[in-house]
C-alpha cells in the first residue's frame, strides 16, 4: 500500500532526480514508516498577467505551508526568490505577443524538498543558450534572473520545447560534522563524526561542512565516520559531491585519512579513490588500527620542506625530494642504548659494541 501511494505521487513530479529518489525510497519503506508520505503535498494554479493579487495570495499560501511542514528559513527564502523570478520571466517573455496568455504554476513540497514548475504558452527558449551564450548575455533580458535561479537551486531543467521550467530545492546542507580528539602516546587522532538529519538528505548532500571541518584540523591522523547514518536505499550518485573532498584529501599528503562507511556497495564505489595516505573501511576498529600502525612507523624529516615521512620512504611525499637514509642502528646488549652502526663503543656505558 505504501509503495502504491508513493508511486501515485510520481505523476506530479516532472524532475527525474526527484522521481528517482521518491521511487527508490518507496521500494524500501515499510508500512509502519508510511507517515512521511503524508508530508509530500502539491499546490497548483493557472494565472493571467492581470492576476497579480491572486499570485501573491498563492505565493503567501505556499510560504505558510513550507513553514508549517518545517522547511528551513533559508530554503523558504530561496523558494520565494526562485518563484518570483520564474513567474516574472514567464509573463515577460513567455507571454510576449500573446493576447490571451496564462501560466501554470505547480509546487510539490515536503520538509525535505520543494519543486517549482512554471509553464507558459510561449515558444520556449534554450536554457543552456540563455545561461552560457555571450550573445545572450548582451541581448536577452532576464538572463541575470535565470543565473540567480541556477545558483540558488540544486537542479534547474526545462522541457524539450523550453516553455516549462522546473527548479528543485532540496534539504541539502544538513550534514553536521563533529570533531573529537583521541591521544595515543605523543600522537593525536582526530575523529570527525558525520550525522545526517534525515534519510532524504542524500537528494543533494552539501559536503562543504565536511570540507570546512577538514580544513580546520591540524592533526596528522584523521578518521571520518558516519555516526548515525540510516541504512536506506541511498543512491550512489549522492556521493558525487564527496569525491572532490576525498580528492583534496589525497593530495594533502602531509596527513593520513581513514573514511568509515558500513555499506559495502558504497565502499566499492569509493575504493578506487584509495591512496597511500587514504583508505576506506567498513568499521572503526579496522580504520583505527590502520591509523595506529601509521603512527608507530618511524619518521625521517625531509631536508627540503621539513615534512615528516615514514622512515622506509625514499622520497618526500609532499615535495618529492630524495630522503636521507638514516644510519643503521645497533643496540648495546648491556644497557640497551641505541648507537650508530659505525660506533665501536656504547655512547651510554662505554661497553664495546663489537661483541653485539
Amino acid at each position: 500500500m505504501v509503495v502504491t501511494e508513493v508511486l501515485s505521487l510520481l505523476k506530479f513530479v516532472t524532475d527525474k532526480q526527484t522521481r528517482d529518489t521518491v521511487q527508490s525510497i518507496a521500494q524500501k519503506v515499510s508500512s509502519r514508516d508510511k507517515d512521511w508520505i503524508k508530508s509530500i503535498r502539491r499546490m497548483s494554479g493557472r494565472f493571467a498577467p492581470s492576476d497579480i493579487a491572486r499570485i501573491d495570495m498563492f505565493a503567501n499560501s505556499l510560504i505558510a505551508e513550507l513553514k508549517r511542514v518545517g522547511l528551513s528559513d533559508d530554503k523558504i527564502r530561496k523558494f520565494y526568490i526562485v518563484f518570483s523570478e520564474l513567474v516574472h520571466n514567464a509573463f515577460k517573455h513567455g507571454c510576449k505577443g500573446l493576447r490571451r496568455c496564462k501560466i501554470a504554476i505547480s509546487c510539490i513540497y515536503s520538509p525535505w524538498f520543494v519543486e517549482i514548475e512554471v509553464q507558459d504558452q510561449g515558444k520556449g527558449f534554450d536554457l543552456e543558450d540563455v545561461l552560457q551564450s555571450k550573445a545572450s548575455r548582451r541581448s536577452r533580458p532576464g538572463r541575470s534572473g535565470l543565473q540567480l535561479v541556477r545558483d540558488l537551486v540544486d537542479n534547474l531543467t526545462t522541457n524539450a520545447k523550453g516553455n516549462r521550467v522546473v527548479a528543485l530545492i532540496t534539504g541539502g546542507g544538513r550534514i553536521a560534522a563533529t570533531p573529537s580528539i583521541e591521544r595515543y602516546g605523543g600522537e593525536e587522532l582526530c575523529i570527525i563524526t558525520l550525522r545526517e538529519d534525515d534519510e532524504w538528505h542524500f537528494l543533494a548532500p552539501n559536503w562543504q561542512v565536511l570540507q570546512q571541518t577538514l580544513d580546520r584540523v591540524t592533526q596528522e591522523f584523521i578518521m571520518v565516520t558516519w555516526g548515525d547514518a540510516k541504512q536506506n536505499p541511498y543512491d550512489t550518485a549522492c556521493l558525487g559531491g564527496l569525491v572532490p573532498v576525498i580528492t583534496g584529501c589525497r593530495i594533502t599528503v602531509e596527513k593520513v585519512y581513514a573514511f568509515v562507511r558500513s555499506f559495502d556497495w558504497i565502499l566499492q564505489d569509493l575504493q578506487e579513490l584509495s591512496s597511500a595516505n587514504l583508505r576506506f573501511f567498513e568499521n572503526e576498529h579496522d580504520a583505527r588500527n590502520w591509523l595506529l600502525r601509521h603512527m608507530k612507523t618511524p619518521v625521517v624529516k625531509c631536508t627540503h620542506c621539513q615534512l615528516s615521512n615514514r622512515v622506509n620512504a625514499r622520497f618526500c611525499r609532499a615535495c618529492g625530494w630524495p630522503l636521507k637514509v638514516p644510519d643503521p642502528i645497533v643496540r648495546c646488549t648491556s644497557c640497551r642504548t641505541e648507537n650508530r652502526a659505525s660506533a665501536r663503543f656504547c655512547q651510554a656505558c662505554g661497553r664495546s659494541l663489537a661483541s653485539n
